[in-house]
């Protein structure tokens, strides 16, 4: 009898205990040091559509070079590539991983066109709430001129104010690959000791018309950090595309 009552009350306090975390209100701000290396693999693919697939992977190298109040400047080497794609019955593939000797004539002429994006470093300047204020651009400040990844699934915006599990924001950005507007609200779905999950809604509004995305991101609780994502759309012609993140 009084083993099931202590397993009662034991219960009751775990309970009272989660209530009060749900309301606890935090503070998600980026909280790295110099020197923090993270390693990123990040995937879009399509999946569903029996008449087109395609896969892109990158495996990206992040670390932080420097720290300027609450701005942080990344070093990104990008580690690898792979791709592959079906469209109709005409297959193309690519891994950069390979030997350049053994590529087909294709896979070397992609290779070399991206060759400089392989061996090069660059930096990315990004504040404590996950505004990017300087793009990718060369060790030397000139800029790059072109997208390597879209930074916004690596690094989602963090709420200005603190936030509680069920709380909100927003957040509207152009998809520099698109071109796209892609208007997204973020909601705190759940807290941990160590680990924060934020689902996502996106409307985007591009070329091929209007279209939504849902998504879910788990970050780090102390450094707000990415451990994983992942984001899903309908296309317009069937199937979806789905955009994965994780850190190695």
């Amino acid at each position: 009898m009084k083993n099931t009552i202590s397993i009662f009350l034991l219960l009751v306090i775990t309970a009272l205990n989660c209530k009060q975390q749900s309301g606890e209100e935090i503070e998600l701000s980026i909280k790295t040091k110099v020197g923090d290396e993270q390693l990123i693999v990040f995937t879009t693919e399509t999946v569903g559509n029996s008449a087109m697939s395609m896969k892109n992977e990158y495996e990206l190298k992040f670390s932080v070079a420097d720290i300027n109040e609450n701005i942080y400047t990344y070093n990104l080497d990008v580690i690898g590539m792979k791709s592959n794609s079906n469209i109709g019955g005409e297959v193309e593939e690519f891994n950069s991983y390979k030997d350049v000797n053994t590529m087909t004539r294709d896979e070397s002429e992609m290779y070399y066109e991206l060759k400089t994006v392989l061996d090069s470093t660059f930096k990315i300047s990004i504040d404590n709430k996950g505004n990017i204020t300087k793009p990718f651009h060369y060790q030397s400040g000139k800029p790059f001129g072109d997208v390597i990844v879209e930074m916004a699934q690596i690094q989602i915006k963090l709420p200005e104010s603190k936030v509680q599990i069920g709380d909100e924001w927003k957040n509207e950005r152009v998809n520099e690959l698109t071109s796209s507007t892609i208007k997204t609200t973020f909601k705190l779905t759940e807290v941990s000791d160590d680990k924060i999950t934020i689902s996502s809604s996106s409307l985007i509004d591009g070329i091929l018309g209007k279209n939504n995305s849902k998504g879910e991101y788990v970050l780090d609780r102390n450094t707000c950090q990415l451990i994983q994502g992942k984001v899903e759309m309908d296309m317009s012609f069937g199937g979806k595309v789905v955009v994965s993140t994780f850190s190695k």
